[in-house]
């Protein structure tokens, strides 16, 4: 069997932690023998941008095809509309470009993946409706970014989505949360497998990089970090919202590092300024993916109140680091922090519950340290191997001649 994945996102030489998960995936997957070919399209820029500003910086990648292990990863481009217009239309040209480049090179494929809701899912779709091949989808994010999608896009973009749930074989999704919410795009009297397939962890890769690193500087107990993109749904505001409450109840020996970009940085330094807390929080901007770690491994807790997760690489990546982790109830922190036992979870936008989350950590160094010590027990079963189980049934299913035995 051949399988042809189309992604958005892929680890690269400007960024390494992205679509780390993709990558994992595809390795594993070819380990259970299924032969791949990944297409990594990301949005064409003019050259001259694309080198100027960081966060453009991943669109100059260098266009080639990788090999090894089994699996093909293909660098290219398509173009795409900027600022979310017709995101119809950039699905079509995502789509269009993956067929000349199978065109191109004489490749058949018995099975297509579209890696994430937008714009692989789509295209996907589309790409599938051409060669007349069955085709299935990866949810990676909280559904609420579809829902905003829609809500800006044009009515072409609904009436495709429309299209997509009612011709896709199956959708597996990261978390609970998109498994719960996705019956609702899915068009009634046509039964479609929608199953749980959390991601898998490195665990033996992080561990590696842990142990390869210098010993921890001797800190005063209440290092306190975060680790992601800075948009809103992340809950950084709610932080330092929390960790001002924290100083009123009478704790003030902590420190808070964000890890991370976004277009929200400059209002939440802003913000801690105004509460009277920027001389504890650090905001040190993206790192590769080795620094984030070490940073993480320096903390004592991990705090990353995201109402939009639908896993969180980085909850699972604090457990293996045996850090305690505070999450957000009813999204896919569930899957790994088990409250009250390897970490908290709380009310998404529960500001005093936050606070009260980090008082008990900070307040509780010993308890604190036994949650990451379950932690990173805990976090043993969420393998790689266990997740390309999962999508190795599905794709048998779905092959034209049914399971391959």
């Amino acid at each position: 069997m051949k399988v042809l994945t189309l992604s958005a996102i892929y680890p690269n030489e400007q960024n390494d932690s992205i679509g780390r998960s993709v990558a994992f995936l595809d390795r594993a997957l070819a380990k259970q023998g299924i032969q791949g070919v990944t297409l990594f399209l990301r949005p064409w820029a003019p050259g001259f941008l694309a080198r100027r500003y960081d966060r453009w910086k991943q669109l100059a990648l260098q266009n080639r095809v990788e090999k090894g292990n089994g699996l093909t990863v293909v660098f290219d481009q398509y173009f795409h509309f900027p600022r979310r217009t017709r995101l119809d239309l950039s699905a079509r040209f995502m789509a269009a470009r993956a067929h000349r480049l199978i065109v191109a090179n004489g490749w058949k494929f018995d099975l297509i993946h579209g890696q994430s809701i937008y714009p692989s899912a789509l295209a996907a779709y589309l790409l599938a409706q051409r060669l007349k091949t069955p085709f299935f989808i990866t949810l990676r994010d909280d559904l609420s970014h579809l829902d905003d999608m829609l809500k800006v896009g044009p009515p072409a973009l609904k009436r495709l989505y429309a299209q997509m749930f009612g011709h896709v074989g199956a959708v597996l999704g990261h978390g609970p949360g998109i498994i719960r919410d996705v019956s609702r795009y899915l068009p009634e009297g046509r039964p479609i497998p929608d199953l749980l397939a959390p991601n898998g962890v490195d665990r033996e890769g992080i561990e590696a990089i842990l142990h390869s690193l210098a010993p921890p500087l001797q800190r005063p107990w209440g290092q306190i970090i975060s680790v992601g993109n800075l948009f809103r749904f992340k809950g950084i505001h709610e932080n330092l919202e929390a960790l001002r409450m924290v100083d009123q109840r009478g704790f003030r020996d902590w420190r808070y590092t964000v890890v991370g970009e976004g277009p929200f940085r400059g209002e939440l330094e802003a913000l801690a300024k105004d509460l009277g807390l920027a001389g504890r929080v650090n905001f040190i901007g993206r790192v590769p993916h080795r620094d984030a770690l070490r940073r993480i491994h320096e903390s004592e807790i991990f705090c990353l109140p995201s109402w939009a997760e639908a896993f969180g690489n980085v909850y699972a990546e604090a457990a293996v680091c045996g850090r305690p982790a505070i999450g957000c109830r009813g999204f896919g922190a569930e899957l790994t922090i088990r409250d009250g036992e390897t970490g908290i979870l709380v009310p998404p936008k529960d500001v005093p519950a936050l606070a009260e989350a980090l008082l008990l950590l900070l307040t509780h160094p010993e308890r604190a340290r036994r949650m990451g010590e379950e932690a990173q027990q805990h976090i043993r079963q969420f393998t790689w191997e266990r997740t390309a189980r999962i999508y190795k049934e599905v794709i048998e299913k779905l092959l034209p001649g049914g399971p391959v035995h």
